[in-house]
């Protein structure tokens, strides 16, 4: 099972006065992230392992998700805290003030108690069985977040690239379709055209202009996204290489059958269900107990000392043990037990449930990015073919031997092929990344090792 690091901050590093006496940290799985409180307001040059440990130690989702699990851990040592003894100190001081004999007198009643649960037909031990396995649910659910937040970043990091490649391919268009005017123009002076072919030519060059514009517009609400998955506000500047991590590079071996089972080993939310559903059965337990005898040990020492008046100092100890007997609660135990046992019940079926859709996770996915790669694949034919019909059909129009027709239409098949490749290169990165996360491969070791480079169409 993949188990990644949380966010630490420095709020996090405060453990009461007694510190962590009853070693519940230790029962959690997940590492804490170290280095997270650097300023990230100076980040110039974004790589995607930058972008990973930004968004891992800077997203609320990941802090909110890490307070869960310190939250859950501090709820199992006050269950473990039932194994230990209660001691109370007490004082009382009292002054009477009889009228009839005009007398006063006060009195300083100090004494101390401990009271130790010798035996209560496994209540605690269920009890602590209940938040162990909630810890346990609670730390798969943590990481599951991570893994949620790290796609979350690569794809608006790789969302960011494509919008940056449309811009650069909606230029190209402008280019071409200048072009187009500019040949359009030239022929209506020299009367070999039509005003038709001119008026065509420039309302192809506006129509690109402005796809132009969109794109930027695109650009720049990609790069607010990313932003925001980093934790960081929408308007700050940093810079991007100029070419992004190739995630092809490394193809997957396993089949999809073997991948299908890899994910019911690894997915972080179904161990999280898992867990979960143990602890339901363990609160039956718990539940049941509760209806038991309960037989603790107490003992106590009282101080009696008269400070004003008369009287003789009296002190006075006590020691036994008292059983404690349910015996008529409002029929609330057997209400509790039933509620126990069909939650219980509801939690398995929300395993089967959280198993048939990480199935179904794994299934979509694997298609989708092989449907990517193929695509991706004829992009690349789609895109040389268009790039050569425009060359031959503006040659043609220039020597009068083509119609702006075929000009503009040949201008408009390579403009959407631009479009298509960029739009499947950066979609097949993020259906990869999408398939490790649906594989709960996904973790920030995987990301860095991405050394390859691709530049930007």
């Amino acid at each position: 099972m993949l188990l990644m690091s949380g966010p630490v901050h420095a709020e996090d590093d405060y453990d009461g006065f007694w510190g962590d006496p009853l070693a519940t940290k230790e029962e959690i799985k997940s590492t804490p992230l170290k280095g997270c409180d650097a300023n990230i307001e100076k980040a110039t040059m974004l790589t995607l392992a930058d972008a990973v440990r930004l968004a891992l130690c800077h997203n609320p989702q990941t802090r909110e998700s890490w307070a869960n699990v310190l939250t859950q851990s501090a709820r199992l040592g006050s269950a473990r805290s039932a194994y230990l003894p209660d001691i109370n100190g007490n004082v009382s001081l009292n002054r009477d003030i009889a009228n009839t004999a005009n007398s006063i007198s006060s009195t300083l009643n100090p004494s101390l108690s401990l009271s130790y649960l010798l035996y209560d037909f496994g209540a605690r031990e269920a009890n602590t069985d209940v938040t162990q396995k909630s810890l346990l649910a609670t730390d798969y659910t943590h990481n599951s977040t991570l893994q949620n937040v790290l796609f979350s970043t690569i794809r608006a990091y790789y969302q960011l690239y494509s919008a940056g490649a449309s811009v650069a391919a909606a230029n190209e268009s402008v280019v071409s379709t200048k072009s187009s005017a500019d040949a359009a123009t030239f022929r209506y002076k020299a009367g070999a055209a039509a005003i038709a072919d001119q008026l065509l030519a420039e309302t192809a060059y506006a129509q690109a202009v402005l796809k132009m514009e969109q794109a930027r517009n695109t650009r720049e609400i990609a790069k607010g996204t990313l932003a925001n998955a980093l934790g960081l506000r929408p308007d700050i500047d940093f810079a991007m290489p100029a070419t992004a991590p190739d995630m092809l590079h490394a193809d997957f071996s396993q089949t999809v059958s073997s991948m299908l089972d890899t994910a019911k080993k690894q997915r972080p939310d179904l161990a999280a269900a898992a867990a979960q559903a143990e602890a339901g059965k363990a609160n039956i337990d718990y539940q049941r107990a509760q209806a038991l005898p309960t037989f603790t040990f107490t003992a106590g020492q009282q101080f009696n000392r008269i400070l004003e008046g008369t009287g003789i100092n009296n002190d006075g100890s006590v020691v036994g043990v008292t059983m404690r007997v349910p015996l008529f609660t409002g029929f609330d135990r057997d209400y509790q037990i039933k509620a126990a046992k069909q939650q219980a019940n509801a939690q398995a079926a929300a395993r089967e449930t959280i198993e048939n859709k990480v199935l179904l996770d794994v299934w979509t996915s694997y298609n989708n990015y092989d449907t990517a790669k193929h695509t991706l694949s004829m992009t690349d034919t789609l895109i040389t073919s268009a790039r050569k019909s425009e060359q031959v059909a503006l040659g043609r129009y220039k020597a009068g031997a083509g119609t702006i027709t075929d000009l503009l239409s040949a201008q408009a098949q390579l403009a959407d092929a631009r479009q298509q490749h960029v739009t499947a290169e950066y979609s097949t990165m993020i259906a990869k990344a999408d398939l490790l996360r649906a594989l709960g491969q996904l973790d920030e070791q995987s990301v860095s090792e991405l050394s390859d480079k691709k530049s930007i169409p």
